[in-house]
């Protein structure tokens, strides 16, 4: 009996854009996360449910806190986080959330004695709790102050940080560093001087669109110790930004003001400023977004997975661009979960898939929007019992190493194919692709799916319905010849070729 994830149901909503022209006001949190200390450094989960914040202690101990939301600035008694993610032994900070809110990211990297070094690390959340943060590598960091602040993006691929390098224009500059295909990050990008100075830029924050960047800095025009100004990035350089823009006086004060962050709706913002002139604390401040200072529009991809009963399965689930095949963003949904979400970019469209591949056989595409305003995608998962026709093996197509062109060669067999479904037109054709052993398990899944497809791609442009076509991608867990020898592993880079006649 052949079960997979075959029936989904998608659902897309927009979201209403609240644009007012300018700040009316800025509102401080509730006593429950404000206090007598200082508060900084707050991060919404993108459930918009709970507050993850800073408190720093009387005697200078920066722990993490978090409080469930009543109202966008009444919460619930904050609590500090367990260790490990507190350690007493350094400044603990979340930098940054996934965006389905199981991964975060950590200032620090974390050792089991509990001793900290300058870096980044990240925990995950797995069965109701944290994991042991692991540290992330960025290549030739070097930082020659005492201070660092660092963004994670929530692509998860674009690392933003303020600190004091060896090319910097004055005190702290803003670096950005990238993902690499060895899960480091790429050596720091100085973001150029239209955004640093011969001062300080501090506190860096990227919105989900990648583009708007929002700062602190003491070097650019404005109300006192440190402003909040915002920029947006004009090409893929990282060097051109349009000229940054002061949050203006409702926000800044004539002290320091930072730590901004969007809240998930996109329209609201959280940040941190001092009380009063004469106060040595900061606090924590709401305000709702005018439409000059917003990001652009973003799509959130919401999936839930409908388990059976008794189902304690794991599961991961991969976004990808649907032209490049490229993994834009991924997510873990453990045995006590069901739910996964995704922040995607308009104007691209995507294939969803997920292992195990036996449960997500055929991606799953979504259409390439251009919304004018946010847009959420409710996608719904879940296990169909699928009866299975009768299957006539026909053969396999061969692919060069890491290919999916169809080969001059295998033309032939592809004729003779198009002939065989011509003359039954109910019949259906089940196409599943195949790799050698090579590579990690998702970029074979990738390229199976892309050999598959070439030959789909070719069966319909020679005028065989869509629908008759059935995709399927199974990497490398099939062989038919041993992948120790480059005779066997040529084997197994294939499509194999079925033929379905429906019951």
């Amino acid at each position: 009996m052949n079960i997979k994830f075959l029936a989904y149901f998608i659902l897309i909503i927009l979201i209403s854009k609240y644009s007012p022209t300018s700040f009316s006001q800025k509102i401080a949190l509730s006593s429950s996360v404000n206090t007598t200390f200082s508060e900084i450094s707050p991060h919404l989960t993108p459930d918009g449910q709970y507050l993850y914040f800073v408190r720093i202690s009387a005697n200078q101990d920066q722990d993490i806190w978090q409080a469930k939301r009543i109202t966008p600035t009444e919460w619930k008694d904050a609590t500090p986080f367990p260790s490990p993610l507190n350690s007493p032994l350094g400044a603990n900070s979340v930098v940054g959330i996934s965006a389905d809110g199981k991964r975060l990211y950590l200032q620090n990297r974390y050792f089991p004695n509990g001793k900290m070094e300058p870096g980044i690390s990240f925990s995950q959340h797995i069965d109701g709790k944290w994991s042991f943060p692991k540290a992330i590598e960025i290549r030739k960091f070097y930082n020659q102050s005492k201070f660092l602040n660092l963004h994670m993006a929530s692509d998860e691929k674009t690392l933003l940080m303020a600190f004091e390098g060896k090319d910097t224009f004055g005190g702290l500059d803003l670096y950005v560093s990238f993902l690499q295909a060895d899960s480091t990050f790429s050596v720091p990008l100085n973001l150029g001087k239209i955004l640093n100075t011969s001062s300080q830029e501090t506190c860096p924050y990227l919105a989900p669109d990648g583009l708007t960047l929002y700062f602190s800095s003491d070097g650019h025009p404005g109300q006192g110790k440190g402003d909040i100004f915002v920029t947006r990035r004009l090409d893929s350089t990282w060097q051109k930004w349009s000229t940054p823009q002061n949050l203006g006086t409702i926000i800044n004060s004539p002290e320091f003001d930072g730590y901004f962050s969007l809240a998930p709706d996109n329209q609201s913002a959280y940040f941190c400023s001092y009380s009063s002139i004469q106060s040595k604390q900061t606090d924590i401040y709401y305000a709702k977004l005018p439409a000059i200072f917003s990001p652009n529009p973003i799509i959130k991809l919401k999936g839930t997975i409908l388990r059976p009963q008794k189902d304690t399965l794991t599961f991961q689930v991969w976004a990808l661009n649907a032209q490049t095949a490229e993994v834009v963003t991924t997510s873990l949904v453990s045995k006590l979960e069901s739910s996964f979400e995704f922040w995607l970019l308009p104007d691209i469209s995507y294939l969803v898939i997920g292992s195990p591949y036996e449960y997500f056989q055929e991606p799953i595409l979504i259409p390439k929007l251009n919304p004018m305003q946010d847009t959420i995608i409710y996608l719904t998962l879940e296990h169909k019992k699928k009866k299975s026709p009768s299957k006539q093996y026909f053969g396999n197509i061969l692919f060069e190493y890491a290919s999916s062109k169809i080969l001059a060669k295998e033309h032939n067999k592809l004729k003779q194919l198009l002939l065989e479904l011509q003359q039954h037109p109910h019949m259906e054709v089940e196409l599943e692709g195949h790799t050698d052993s090579l590579g990690n398990s998702l970029a074979n899944y990738t390229l199976a799916f892309k050999r598959a497809e070439s030959i789909k791609n070719w069966l319909a442009k020679n005028g065989i319905a869509q629908h008759r076509i059935k995709v399927r991608s199974l990497g490398a867990k099939f062989p038919i010849a041993n992948n120790s020898s480059e005779q066997g592993r040529t084997q197994n880079r294939r499509v194999d070729i079925f033929l379905n006649i429906p019951n």
